[in-house]
């Protein structure tokens, strides 16, 4: 199928949109599409052909609706709930009207309102329709369409009443369209954002790269967002981080999920987008948490004799050390305990088995030295030889496997 014809339709239907003349140089066109997969009764009067990313059909749309002065005067008002004939191209269905402001529309009055059908109906944002009644005697007003996709989104709304007082003083304005559809959804996927219009995807960029210019939305790779809900959405961020650096001064920051739960940020993209903006104005991703370049780890004076109290009883038994549950039987041990494995003075080897860090050096090198000394061993004569415990020497000996000092052959370790 050769798609040139259909962008001159495009264009032509644009220029009468705009009551502008028409001078056709060349004989109209027309199109046969060969629909072999589709048997006749399910092609009807009005059906389009589109692209699959073009969007699903709505049983709800908004729009910009006009009476003109000139009807009879026996012309009577529209009120909400009338039922009319929604003609659109070639298509004609049944509508509900719905004002958003009004009860009645009468004669040289525009409005904007919400037209429900009983089937859903795939229009273009622009786009222009004529409504008539029921009788189709008369044609009762004309419009533009302000919203192709309405079903999810509550007609009286602030966010939607703003959106649509926007678009109903430019319809077919590309930029007015973008910024919009952003200002309302805060952000989009670049390629989807007015994929239900009949601008270009050159025309679609052209207009976003002028509003990214006019410090109006920010773009990032795929995706568009309203320049000001970004800047609230980093201040946010910042202000989080920090209050968990108040809050806690003894961790490294603020875990990742926690921000992005705290923010109500589901979108990973935009999620990661946040962060890599975060990451040029102070900010730094330390493995699972985000902090400022600046901050300093540091137990506050309610946890300091907690964490002396675990300095201590690493001290009083290295090789063999306390629980987990011995540490840290309260919220300030475990806060202390949790800030020592942080800033390294502590090393966890499993949730329950830690050890000092100048412990697990000495008791690393002594492993070595006996090994060397006396050839492979097995985990019973190590922890004869370090004085420890079953319950830690496992964990310790794997973990000395996985740093690459010792290699496990059957029950016995020699160095690697």
């Amino acid at each position: 199928v050769e798609v040139q014809p259909l962008k001159i339709s495009a264009r032509i239907r644009g220029l009468q949109s705009h009551n502008q003349p028409l001078e056709v140089a060349e004989p109209r066109a027309r199109l046969a599409l060969n629909l072999a997969d589709l048997a006749p009764e399910e092609i009807y009067r009005g059906a389009l052909i589109t692209t699959p990313d073009s969007g699903d059909p709505s049983r709800a749309i908004d729009v910009l609706l006009e009476r003109s002065a000139r009807l009879p005067t026996t012309a009577r008002p529209l009120r909400n709930g009338s039922t009319l004939n929604f003609h659109y191209g070639s298509a004609r269905l049944s509508a509900r009207l719905q004002l958003l402001d009004r009860k009645e529309f009468l004669p040289n009055e525009k409005q904007i309102a919400r037209l429900h059908f009983a089937s859903p109906i795939f229009v273009f944002e622009g786009d222009r329709f004529l409504l008539r009644d029921a009788s189709e005697q008369l044609t009762v007003a004309g419009g533009a369409v302000l919203d192709a996709e309405a079903d999810a989104v509550r007609f009286k709304s602030a966010p939607q009443r703003l959106f649509l007082q926007r678009r109903a003083a430019a319809p077919n304005d590309c930029g007015v369209l973008a910024e919009t559809r952003l200002q309302r959804d805060r952000f989009g996927w670049r390629e989807e954002l007015l994929r239900k219009t009949n601008f270009s995807e050159e025309e679609i960029a052209a207009s976003l790269k002028a509003l990214q210019a006019a410090g109006r939305i920010f773009l990032d790779g795929k995706i568009a967002v309203d320049l000001d809900w970004w800047k609230k959405l980093r201040e946010s961020a910042a202000s989080l981080i920090g209050a968990e650096h108040v809050a806690h001064p003894e961790q490294a920051g603020l875990e990742i999920g926690q921000l992005r739960d705290a923010l109500q940020l589901a979108n990973e993209v935009v999620f990661d987008a946040l962060l890599g903006a975060l990451a040029e104005s102070g900010f730094v991703r330390n493995r699972n948490v985000v902090q400022r370049v600046d901050h300093q780890q540091s137990l506050p004076a309610e946890l300091r004799s907690a964490g002396e109290r675990i300095r201590a009883a690493f001290a009083a038994a290295p090789f063999n050390p306390p629980s987990r549950r011995e540490l840290a039987s309260d919220s300030n041990s475990e806060r202390a305990l949790r800030f020592l494995v942080e800033t390294r003075a502590v090393v966890e080897l499993t949730h329950d088995v830690l050890f000092g860090a100048e412990a697990f050096l000495k008791m690393r090198e002594t492993v070595a030295i006996f090994i060397e000394c006396n050839g492979p061993a097995t985990a019973g004569q190590l922890r004869a030889a370090l004085g420890s415990s079953r319950r830690v020497i496992v964990p310790f000996l794997e973990r000395l496997d996985k740093i690459g000092l010792t290699i496990r052959e059957g029950d016995r370790r020699r160095l690697r």
